[in-house]
């Protein structure tokens, strides 16, 4: 199992946030012209009932 580096993973949701270069990045890494890309939410947040967090 590979561990993602932190660094690489928080600069390259960075660009995934921007749509501009979303579909720039995409595009250089697919070999494809993408023409839109939905920005979805990311991180799903659930409520622990056994101790109260969130």
């Amino acid at each position: 199992m590979q561990i993602v580096n932190p660094l690489y993973d928080t600069a390259f949701l960075c660009l995934m946030q921007n749509q501009k270069y979303a579909k720039k990045v995409l595009s250089v890494i697919l070999y494809v012209d993408v023409v839109d890309v939905y920005l979805g939410q990311q991180e799903t947040y659930f409520i622990d009932v056994r101790n109260g967090f969130i």
